[in-house]
């Protein structure tokens, strides 16, 4: 369309095109303005990040390994002292296990020595037995003895004294 030749619209036409044209022009800047604003926030995100990233790289640079390397020593010293730990409860575990020998055999002993006395004792208790039932037997025999010659002198108390009141 050439701008010299005149196009002549009615009034109302005209003030559409008046309205479409600013509508237009609204939604154009704010396109503009959401892009402009979307760029700026995509800049201030990706700057956001890029500092995090940076600041992170710094920080890593600076002490590199630092908190892997204390983990590691912290982990290193906890592990050193479970094994001293674990080293002291085996030892104690010998020294235990070296007392429990030591006191099973002293009680092995103890009960060796207790079965033998006890076997003595039993020997002697046998003996004593026997002796003290032989003992008995003899006393026994000495008493049938001492009873029949007390049966005896009885009777011959008796024909004593017949024989003096009959004489």
């Amino acid at each position: 369309m050439c701008m010299s030749a005149q196009i002549h619209l009615p009034l109302h036409v005209a003030r559409l095109v008046d309205h479409f044209s600013r509508i237009e022009k609204t939604i154009t800047e704010a396109i503009i303005q959401t892009a402009s604003q979307q760029s700026n926030d995509y800049t201030k995100l990706m700057t956001a990040i890029t500092t995090s990233f940076e600041t992170l790289t710094t920080i890593i640079k600076a002490n590199p390994r630092a908190k892997d390397q204390s983990e590691v020593i912290s982990l290193q010293k906890t592990v050193s002292t479970l094994r001293d730990r674990l080293l002291h409860l085996e030892n104690q575990l010998k020294i235990q296990d070296g007392n429990i020998q030591i006191e099973r055999s002293n009680n092995e002993v103890n009960i060796k020595s207790l079965q033998l006395l006890l076997d003595e004792t039993r020997k002697q208790l046998k003996q004593s037995c026997e002796t003290s039932q032989y003992e008995f037997n003899q006393y026994t025999e000495k008493i049938k003895v001492k009873d029949d010659e007390i049966q005896q002198l009885t009777q011959n108390i008796q024909k004593l004294k017949k024989n003096l009141d009959t004489g």
